[in-house]
């Protein structure tokens, strides 16, 4: 049985109101001054209404507890009673009775009105969407938003509960984009400290001027692959005039990923300290034993082998971007190849990796996939523990190395999933692919239409498109550079600082 104790620990507005902002250590670090603020919240709040289930999932520690918690603040700025919210938070394994006694008292003993129910890392009650259903269907719903997060997908299907107002409200709170981090720095920009921090992290004199202009572009030109290319490369003009600040903030997001706890730790470890301190390898150990974690969980028991997790995830570092399959996979680290697949669907599961699949030069799927890690960072942390390093160390290695241009092409992959995916109806593997048919392009794009353009990434000083492999199928090819830009009759060439900060997210995706 959940104690009263524990319920009023974790409910303080109950009692102290809009006050506990005050108390709560997540607002404290979000509203500290040192902090970049990813405001994600809108397209969320936006959508909530009565008699609905909202769906969030997303990886660990990306922030999905943070936006309850702000979301708690907006509802009562609104003036909504902070009785009339409910929030959970299910680290530790609760019954399902659990739930189902919590949520009727809750909903038995609030005054009428609206009424928020949220959730978090629900995956971990073993049939909670059960407990929905059945409230759901006595009529005790229908004047309550319910938000559900978890870290684990095919643990918060929206189709396990239909016709219960969950259709077309699972969304996605994956890792932050470039975009969503040159935005974060430049929305500050008002304060002086806003301001010193965006030129310390760059050592460059950007003046307060050219940053309201970049951030004002940059906002008012989100754009879609399907536009086409020649719309990519009117918008990408617009952002010459800011290339050198452009180019050191695609620095900065090649060493911290898109984790919101690895960009804050390494702006205010370069603000406040030497400029070679980087991420604390506290942070590279947390994340990667978070997704070692989330592979031997189900339904929130503990139901795998940590040791094997660790084997399969430490032998994808030294795959990433290449084409492989799980037999190779297995024999590479001496496993059954049906046991491989077990973990790496959880592993998936969990937002640790993404793999795409191969067309041939028929555009038909092939057997193989390319497995990429969700996050840049995410890589670095796993291939640390791989290679016994410190994270920084390991980081700092990979960026000076020959395989940068993997790490590009992974930033890009993570980029590209997250413009059209809408769970679970339109999944990023069937809009991403590769080309693998005498000769490999690394990503084919699929648009609304039905064709394909293709992708090639080039991080490197000097392009040459006429030796991109070429498709009779395909006419449309975007290369994308350090920073090279120009019209050929081989392709369009873009750098790709510029195409990952214009382009825009799915409606899906927060």
């Amino acid at each position: 049985m959940v104690s009263l104790e524990k319920l009023t620990i974790m409910n303080p507005w109950w009692s102290k109101g809009g006050d506990f902002k005050y108390y709560d250590i997540d607002l404290l670090s979000f509203n500290n001054k040192t902090e970049v603020k990813f405001e994600r919240l809108e397209r969320l709040y936006r959508r909530l209404a009565p008699g609905k289930v909202f769906i969030i999932k997303g990886p660990r520690r990306i922030g999905k507890t943070l936006m309850l918690k702000l979301l708690i603040v907006k509802l009562l700025d609104s003036g909504l009673g902070g009785s009339n919210i409910f929030y959970f938070s299910f680290d530790k394994i609760v019954t399902k009775k659990e739930l189902d006694n919590m949520l009727r008292a809750f909903l038995l003993n609030t005054v009428q009105g609206q009424r928020y129910i949220l959730l978090d890392e629900v995956q971990n009650v073993g049939g909670w969407e059960d407990v929905i259903k059945a409230l759901y269907d006595a009529g005790m719903l229908s004047s309550s938003t319910i938000v559900a997060t978890g870290s684990i997908a095919h643990m918060l299907k929206g189709e396990m509960l239909p016709g219960r107002g969950v259709e077309g409200n699972t969304m996605l709170l994956r890792h932050l984009t470039f975009r969503d981090l040159v935005l974060g720095l430049l929305r500050d920009i008002e304060s002086d400290y806003g301001t010193a921090r965006v030129n310390r992290i760059l050592d460059y004199a950007f003046t307060k001027d050219e940053m309201e202009k970049l951030y004002g572009y940059v906002k008012d030109n989100a754009v879609s692959i399907d536009d086409g290319i020649g719309k990519l490369y009117e918008s990408a003009l617009g952002l010459v005039p800011y290339s050198i600040p452009i180019f050191k903030l695609f620095e900065v997001y090649l060493n911290t990923g898109g984790y919101p706890i690895s960009i804050n730790n390494y702006i205010y470890n370069f603000f406040s300290a030497p400029k070679d301190l980087g991420i604390a390898n506290r942070i590279y150990e947390e994340i990667y034993n978070y997704a070692k974690q989330d592979a031997t969980i189900i339904g929130g028991e503990s139901a795998g082998d940590p040791a094997k997790a660790s084997r399969i995830i430490e032998s994808v570092v030294g795959s990433v971007g290449t084409s492989v399959s799980y037999s190779a996979l297995a024999r590479k680290i001496s496993m059954n190849t049906a046991t491989v697949i077990s973990y790496f669907r959880r592993l998936e599961n969990s937002f640790v990796f993404c793999p795409i699949y191969g067309l041939n030069r028929n555009l038909t799927e092939m057997k193989k996939s390319k497995i990429y890690f969700s996050d840049i960072f995410l890589h670095y942390a796993c291939g640390a523990e791989d290679k016994g390093m410190q994270g920084i160390s390991y980081t700092k290695e990979l960026l000076n190395s020959s395989i940068l241009g993997t790490a590009v092409e992974e930033a890009v992959l993570n980029h590209l999933i997250k413009t059209k995916e809408q769970d679970p109806m339109k999944h990023y593997k069937t809009f991403v692919r590769f080309y693998n048919d005498n000769g490999e392009l690394d990503f084919l794009y699929r648009l609304e239409n039905g064709k394909y353009i293709a992708i090639e990434v080039k991080y490197q000083n000097s392009v040459q498109a006429s030796r991109i492999k070429r498709i009779d199928s395909i006419a449309d090819y975007l290369i994308l550079s350090k920073d090279s830009m120009e019209v050929t009759e081989h392709g369009t060439i873009i750098p790709t600082a510029f195409l990952l900060l214009l382009m825009q997210k799915s409606e899906s995706n927060l």
